[in-house]
């Protein structure tokens, strides 16, 4: 996101949180929010755009805050976890002059405060499409969850899957492949371009109706995409032209013996979807929203 705000002539910088964890857990999350004051004092920046706003540590948000009034910035918040609304959450919100949400299942808890629907996207300068020799057939990258893990258990189809937890936590112990790395996007992006197709599962314990990146960065890689029922899909793509969709592990099943075997349809949904993402689901899009609805489009 920060790369897209470039592509209209702002300049960016950005503060990175995760840079600092191992300082603030032993210096205190107040040596974090004073490089943070030192860095807005220092740029002046017009608008400050954070991400997650309601895990970023209050003592940060406080800082915001008071440079907001000082030098009446402009303050948004873009949501993508599932969030209760305690009153510290509260307290968060009301320091943004705009929110956004990825999830149309947050509309309700967020429609006292000034906030509309952007959904994730991709960066096609790290998911392109490349001419690589296929290796897999189906890939998944993702993190453990129990409902992926039940869902993969009861799938009798073989996937190759990465990502954080999985390792001695086979879903069936036969015919899936797993591996606990965690993977870089980069390597990500060259995992699916080596695949015959891609599935996605929804982390149910953090979406309600969202997407995630799952649902673009394939597209842009130009692989096909097989993804699970969720209620913000049909809002940003359409089924069966640009991807198959399913509801259960034995419509998963169908699916990709489909896809496995007819190239063409492959060839089909991964051009669909390409063009889909290419057209309305980059980054760029995203900044290029925000900017004009706080009218500080440039360029």
């Amino acid at each position: 996101m920060a790369r897209a705000f470039t592509h209209f002539d702002h300049d960016v910088n950005l503060f990175d949180l995760s840079r600092y964890r191992r300082q603030a857990k032993y210096l205190g999350e107040g040596w974090v929010a004073a490089r943070l004051k030192r860095r807005l004092a220092t740029l002046r920046p017009e608008l400050v755009f954070i991400v997650a706003p309601l895990f970023v540590p209050l003592s940060c948000c406080e800082v915001v805050a008071s440079y907001r009034r000082r030098l009446r910035a402009l303050c948004v918040g873009w949501i993508g976890d599932l969030f209760s609304l305690g009153e510290e959450s509260r307290d968060r919100l009301n320091l943004f002059d705009r929110l956004y949400y990825t999830d149309t299942g947050f509309a309700s808890p967020l429609s006292n405060y000034p906030s509309a629907y952007l959904p994730l996207a991709t960066d096609p300068s790290v998911f392109l499409p490349t001419a690589i020799r296929l290796k897999h057939d189906c890939v998944f990258v993702a993190s453990r969850t129990i409902n992926r893990e039940t869902f993969l258990r009861n799938a009798k189809q073989p996937v190759k899957i990465f990502g954080p937890g999985w390792k001695g936590s086979d879903p069936d112990g036969t015919h899936h492949y797993f591996s606990g790395r965690k993977l870089t996007l980069k390597q990500t992006a060259r995992l699916y371009t080596q695949a015959r197709f891609v599935l996605n599962l929804k982390n149910a314990d953090n979406v309600v109706n969202g997407l995630n990146q799952r649902s673009f960065d394939p597209c842009a890689c130009r692989v096909p995409l097989l993804h699970d029922m969720v209620g913000d899909l049909t809002l940003n793509f359409e089924p069966g032209r640009e991807l198959l969709v399913f509801s259960t592990p034995s419509e998963f099943d169908d699916h990709y013996d489909r896809v496995c075997h007819d190239a063409s349809l492959r060839s089909q949904l991964a051009e669909n979807a390409y063009r889909r993402v290419l057209a309305c689901h980059t980054y760029k899009h995203r900044a290029e929203t925000v900017l004009f609805d706080l009218q500080l489009r440039r360029g």
